[in-house]
């Protein structure tokens, strides 16, 4: 039997995020789940997977929560547990944006139906609030793509974007929780017109397998990957052919383990260094 994902989040005031951390932990236990789960004061964000009566069970028990009910939960599917263990944290974010913005001020969520016919619009700006190795393997047609490794890079060139102040802006990211974020960062920075897809990519693309969002969505799990339709387009190239892939490694090097886009065939006789770790081992004296 398949294991059922299930990706969400919830900003919500949390007066004692410990206390709830030793709570989701007892839960998870319970179910036999494994994931990551963050909390903060202003929330949490997770991610888990279990059987399919488990996950059941844990919505169950987070829709009796004071704090965690009503969350609109993405659901997948994977052949395997995408997850080798249980991880939960407290941090000070449950998505770090690094600036101080306040969620209850975002922008007008779109649903996938008005935004599926939003996209149909010339006119309208889609932005990835996504960082650039997930954009590489898949993201909205003619999406602005921003050319950052964290999420936290984005305030610093958010002001690059000055021009589309005065249009109409469609943020989206994986499954909305930092759409949240950055849809309130760009009306603190004067951007008039800014809206974000409910739901995210994985919301949308479930609803429209063959709409407008190309490629694979990027997850952060084992599956590093997830495929809407049977014949997804391959976006990225391979770090050693070139040839298209939209398959991710982490660098041989344990002390980098970035992320390479390599294609099967690469990838299979020996273990793939990144370019940096390339040129480390083979200096050009």
């Amino acid at each position: 039997m398949p294991n059922t994902v299930l990706l969400y989040y919830k900003y919500v005031n949390l007066p004692d995020p410990h206390a709830e951390m030793s709570w989701q932990r007892q839960l998870c236990e319970r179910l036999g789940l494994k994931g990551r789960i963050l909390l903060a004061e202003e929330g949490i964000n997770g991610t888990v997977a279990g059987s399919a009566e488990a996950a059941d069970a844990y919505v169950a028990a987070m829709n009796d929560h004071p704090y965690f009910n009503g969350i609109s939960y993405k659901r997948g599917e994977s052949d395997r547990l995408p997850f080798p263990r249980l991880r939960i944290k407290v941090r000070s974010e449950i998505v770090t944006l690094g600036v101080d913005v306040d969620p209850a001020d975002t922008a007008t969520k779109l649903t996938p139906a008005e935004f599926h016919k939003l996209v149909q619009d010339p006119e309208v700006v889609l932005f990835d609030a996504r960082n650039k190795y997930e954009s590489a393997i898949g993201r909205f047609r003619g999406a602005v793509t921003p050319d950052i490794k964290l999420f936290k890079d984005l305030p610093a060139i958010l002001d690059d974007y000055s021009d589309l102040k005065d249009k109409k802006v469609v943020a989206y990211c994986t499954g909305g929780i930092r759409c949240e974020k950055v849809s309130a960062l760009m009306l603190q920075h004067g951007f008039k017109n800014v809206y974000q897809l409910e739901g995210g990519i994985i919301k949308y693309a479930q609803a429209y397998p063959n709409g407008a969002f190309e490629g694979e969505c990027f997850v952060f799990d084992d599956r590093m990957s997830m495929a809407f339709n049977d014949q997804p387009e391959l976006l990225g190239a391979c770090r050693l052919c070139e040839s298209p892939t939209n398959t991710y490694r982490n660098c041989a090097n344990p002390k980098c383990n970035d992320l390479i886009l390599v294609c099967k065939t690469c990838a299979e006789p020996s273990a793939v260094l990144c370019p940096d770790c390339t040129l480390d081992a083979n200096p050009l004296y």
